[in-house]
């Protein structure tokens, strides 16, 4: 009889520690809390900065002010990927992000300190260039008002309403692709939001820099230019790879 209790009660303390070990690798697979700020509202807060800066008839200086905000907003993002993201490719990539990006950052603002400044830096906050989907009236009053409208027609009003330099213009037009549709949703994966993002992130930076190359003089610059198309395109090649390959998003 003792035998027969013995053996049933480490039968169901063999279940119970059974059961446990279930429940706790279910808990373990549930998925993470959503991740905080999300991707949207670094890309959102990264437009808004560069948007704040004003425009400058100097290339090099509108070049480097506005570079500044965006290289800033990438640091933030392949850090958020390194807190929530787990493919190994773009963690490599994000580590090399926060450390290229963050030495590039230092050396713009040192050569703001020796690049010439321009009369509109110290104009009203409404003399900015707007990226596409936000239009800027300047009234006699120098009030702003913004206005949703489509990319096309913010261009050509933005370019009417503050004359702008064909630098100027160029700029603006390089944001294009920060403000272009998403090729597809975002679904709340962290590694494929961030690749979807980066992408556009990464354009928007290329074509800054391609800017930079035909309108800039101070060679520092020029050399930082192509610095980040090489690196940029390159990683921009790996984020479009790993969305196709692993997501069969097309970027």
């Amino acid at each position: 009889m003792e035998c027969f209790v013995t053996v049933v009660f480490a039968h169901i303390l063999v279940g119970a520690l059974a059961s446990r070990h279930i429940m706790t690798a279910n808990l373990q697979q549930e998925p993470s809390p959503a991740p905080s700020p999300s991707l949207s509202i670094i890309m959102t807060e990264t437009d808004d900065a560069m948007n704040n800066v004003p425009v400058c008839q100097e290339p090099d200086r509108y070049f480097a002010e506005s570079m500044i905000p965006h290289h800033q907003g990438a640091i933030r993002m392949a850090q958020w990927e390194l807190n929530y993201g787990s493919n190994a490719q773009l963690l490599n990539i994000s580590q090399s992000v926060i450390t290229s990006q963050t030495n590039e950052v230092q050396k713009m603002k040192n050569y703001l300190t020796l690049i010439p400044g321009c009369a509109s830096d110290s104009a009203p906050s409404s003399n900015m260039i707007m990226s596409p989907g936000m239009q800027m009236n300047v009234g006699s009053s120098m009030g702003m008002q913004m206005d949703m409208m489509s990319p096309s027609k913010q261009s050509s009003e933005a370019a009417s309403s503050i004359a702008l330099t064909p630098s100027e213009a160029a700029f603006a037009n390089s944001m294009d692709s920060m403000m272009a549709p998403m090729p597809a949703p975002l679904t709340g994966n962290p590694d494929r939001d961030f690749a979807l993002e980066m992408s556009k992130h990464h354009q928007a930076a290329i074509d800054m820099a391609n800017v930079e190359l035909k309108y800039g003089s101070y060679q520092p610059l020029l050399t930082m230019a192509h610095d980040i198309i090489a690196s940029q395109s390159m990683e921009l090649m790996q984020f479009k790879n790993i969305l196709f390959v692993q997501y069969a998003v097309s970027a």
